[in-house]
């Protein structure tokens, strides 16, 4: 690349170099966009009542809790709200919608490191080739698998749109510098900041990180930064009274953010050093990619020593670039900094490695490797250059295109995962769960089991086992595994609704009952619980109390067919036949396919005529 005439005299180059950018990330991720909702996915989407409706704004900004990944992220919410108001709940609208951020994201950070390079780089060559480089950076960056899932996960669309504005703020910053309307870009630069705490916590960092980027690349100084941009490092600082608020309305984020309990520090610690070595080992080489590595630290001695030597001489390098080439060392320091809170004082107790954390450390990366490539490289010809660029894209853009085929369905990520990380029990969990949705309770149960086997705290997987149990029609054998699920989780909703099922089930309803109405008492939304309840009522003779509660089921999830189907024989029961019929009809309009509804609905269209 060293060999091209300066692109940055050419305005149509830097609009080629933008949509190469944008064709290659299309290309990389085109055949990732039909796959469905996973995982976290379920929650925060398809059972989140706040994004049905754009006019409520203050339900959108105060996304519900219980865990769910958009919880203290309004931004995030607001995001799926908009495509959940365009295409429901058709997933590849989440899907494009998601690419979109990636795409826009990989813009910024060819504008980030182009107009960099041409405010920090004087007369120099990295000034001349600065729209090669930046176009090396971002082309590298858009195809890599390691941000696979931030671009193909829906829910972690708030990593994206996190380094979206992490990015923006940046780019803000330094087209201050270069534009005589400083005081726009200067709010521009707070407001970009205010979007990104509001989108994940990780955004924490950008102020310091702005601040010793503005006195490397811009000021020269940071007298001369807070003399100029004092006010817009005021309103940085600001922006971390906003973050402070959401996370202490989220507490510990429905538990996903605390130490593992009987987990000391230093466990943590260990594993966060096995988990940069990791980041850093998958920059070079992205293979193998784990959705989940479990929650469990790893304190191997012979996993965390070798890890630890890499950590060291890393932040070795770095040091030793602050302090001989400050601007490259730079680089280094954002790739700790912005990963510092999930790997140092934010322990999150669901996932201690998540390869997703890497999305914006890898532009830092990225970028690195493209400089200290070209400095290595400068007297090679263009063509060389070029081709090697073309090659590397081409490679990472095939193996980004395998991974995203690994998330089609439930079942095959947690298959994916179980066979890379086969002593992870959340794993085998996750895809019972994923076999239990496609109906196969005998393929899921060997999973649950293992899960228990590996894990006997997971209650979730305890009370898997009494849910597969209760499909299969052996109520009996559900019951232990439902009250260890019980005793270890007394507020787990979905477990007391499955106590309820197991109850009924044995004919004990006046049990069942109780079971239900604690699951809805602890969560007052599950339209599940209130279907099951209204089922059992009706069974107990108490069809008015049967009717309200199934009206509910229907009122919290109005495409919950099965629960319409219920609705409707209670209507019958209570002599309501055109309200049945339209239940009945309702619920073959949402369930189509399933044979028993419409049978039903033949019937009564039959005696109706």
């Amino acid at each position: 690349m060293s060999a091209d005439p300066p692109l940055e005299q050419h305005a149509w180059r830097h609009r080629l170099a933008a949509a190469l950018i944008v064709a290659a990330g299309i290309v990389a991720y085109a055949d990732g966009l039909s796959g469905g909702f996973i995982f976290d996915d379920l929650a925060s989407i398809v059972d989140n009542p706040s994004i049905r409706d754009l006019t409520r704004v203050g339900a959108l900004l105060t996304p519900p809790g219980e865990g769910r990944t958009v919880q203290g992220r309004p931004v995030v919410n607001v995001t799926l709200a908009i495509d959940y108001a365009v295409h429901g709940f058709s997933v590849e609208g989440y899907h494009e919608g998601s690419l979109l951020v990636h795409l826009v994201c990989a813009l910024l950070l060819f504008g980030v490191v182009r107009r960099t390079l041409l405010v920090a780089g004087g007369a120099s060559d990295l000034a001349a080739r600065s729209t090669s480089l930046a176009f090396a950076a971002a082309l590298l960056w858009v195809v890599h698998p390691l941000a696979t899932e931030p671009v193909v996960y829906v829910v972690q669309r708030c990593e994206a749109l996190m380094a979206t504005f992490y990015l923006l703020t940046f780019y803000c910053l330094v087209r201050g510098v270069q534009s005589g309307r400083r005081g726009q870009w200067g709010c521009a630069a707070v407001a970009a900041c205010v979007l990104g705490m509001a989108s994940k916590e990780v955004m924490v960092s950008a102020p310091l990180l702005a601040l010793l980027y503005d006195r490397l690349f811009l000021s020269g100084s940071f007298r001369r930064t807070l003399r100029e941009r004092g006010w817009v490092y005021l309103g940085f600082a600001s922006t971390w009274a906003l973050l402070v608020f959401l996370m202490v309305r989220s507490g510990t984020r429905g538990g996903t953010v605390d130490y593992i309990p009987g987990t000391a520090w230093w466990d943590y610690a260990q594993t966060q050093v096995v988990a940069i070595a990791t980041y850093l080992k998958l920059c070079v080489l992205p293979a193998p990619l784990i959705y989940d590595y479990g929650a469990e630290p790893d304190t191997n001695p012979g996993h965390v020593w070798p890890c630890a030597v890499v950590v060291a001489i890393v932040i070795s390098i770095t040091i030793v670039q602050l302090r001989r080439r400050p601007r490259l060392g730079f680089l280094l320091v954002a790739f700790f900094v912005i990963l510092s809170p999930t790997t140092s004082f934010v322990p999150v107790l669901t996932q201690s490695i998540a390869e997703h954390r890497m999305y914006l450390p890898l532009a830092a990366m990225m970028t690195l490797a493209v400089v200290v490539a070209w400095r290595l490289g400068g007297h090679l010809p263009a063509a060389t250059g070029w081709g090697a660029l073309a090659a590397a894209a081409v490679v990472l853009a095939f193996v980004t295109r395998a991974r995203t085929q690994d998330f089609k369905t439930g079942v095959t990520i947690w298959t994916d995962t179980v066979a890379k990380r086969p002593q992870n029990p959340r794993a085998h969990n996750d895809l019972g769960t994923a076999l239990m949705e496609l109906g196969k309770p005998k393929e899921a149960l060997p999973h649950y089991m293992e899960a228990v086997r590996l894990d006997p705290r997971l209650a979730e997987a305890q009370n898997s086992i009494g849910g597969c149990f209760n499909m299969l029609g052996r109520p009996a054998e559900a019951l232990p595994h439902l009250k260890e699920a019980l005793r270890l989780a007394p507020r787990d909703a979905v477990a007391h609704d499955n106590m309820g099922g197991s109850l009924s089930d044995l004919g004990r309803n006046d049990d069942a009952i109780a079971e239900y109405e604690e699951a809805i008492r602890l969560k007052p939304e599950f339209a599940k619980a209130h279907m099951n309840l209204g089922i059992t009522l009706d069974a107990a003779g108490r069809h008015d109390d049967a009717v309200a509660q199934l009206r509910e089921a229907v009122r919290l999830k109005p495409d919950y067919g099965i629960a319409h189907y219920n609705l409707g024989i209670a209507l019958i029961v209570s002599g309501d036949p055109e309200g049945a019929l339209a239940e009945i009809r309702e619920a073959a309009r949402l369930l189509p396919r399933h044979q028993g509804i419409r049978r039903k609905l033949e019937q009564m269209e039959r005696q109706r005529q």
